[in-house]
């Protein structure tokens, strides 16, 4: 489906681009993928696809609308990474997984906003304890990003909803 006319591809924590360079060879064309991360070095990447450096826990820049948005094993590393330098040990037992939540709310909810009627986000890799992925869902709802989110483990799926949210934890 990204291979068709307008179709987006926005793929965060994307530096070196393999996957992005495998779906172009494959058919995606190149002006349909934008690759995103904090890295500098995402710049030299070869290849025709527009390059945006940015850091999700920060303000997002105008990006446009996208039909899909890829974390492709870039969003469980960035919050364990962000919650880890947070760490003072102070907080309590759990006030990391309290961090993480907000943190994942906060990417979750730009990357929303950025979300074409019909679209999705993807990521894969362990997020954190499912306590932590139902935080960021209520932020979310309290944030007014009606949504439906499935969660296992090693995948989460968002979309935007019309109607109220749902959290699938499987």
């Amino acid at each position: 489906a990204l291979s068709l006319p307008g179709r987006r591809l926005l793929s965060v924590g994307a530096h070196p681009a393999c996957l992005e360079h495998l779906l172009c060879t494959l058919g995606v064309p190149a002006e349909h993928v934008v690759v995103a991360d904090v890295d500098p070095a995402l710049l030299g990447c070869v290849g025709a696809m527009e390059k945006v450096v940015f850091d999700v826990f920060g303000p997002w820049p105008a990006l446009g609308g996208f039909d899909l948005v890829l974390f492709p094993e870039s969003l469980c590393i960035a919050l364990g990474d962000r919650v880890a330098q947070a760490d003072d040990g102070a907080g309590g037992a759990f006030s990391g997984d309290a961090l993480a939540g907000r943190l994942l709310a906060h990417v979750l909810g730009n990357a929303l906003e950025r979300l074409r009627p019909g679209g999705e986000i993807r990521a894969d890799g362990p997020m954190s304890h499912p306590n932590v992925v139902r935080a960021a869902s209520a932020a979310l709802d309290a944030a007014g990003h009606a949504h439906d989110l499935e969660y296992d483990r090693f995948f989460l799926r968002v979309r935007a909803s019309a109607g109220p949210s749902v959290c699938r934890l499987g």
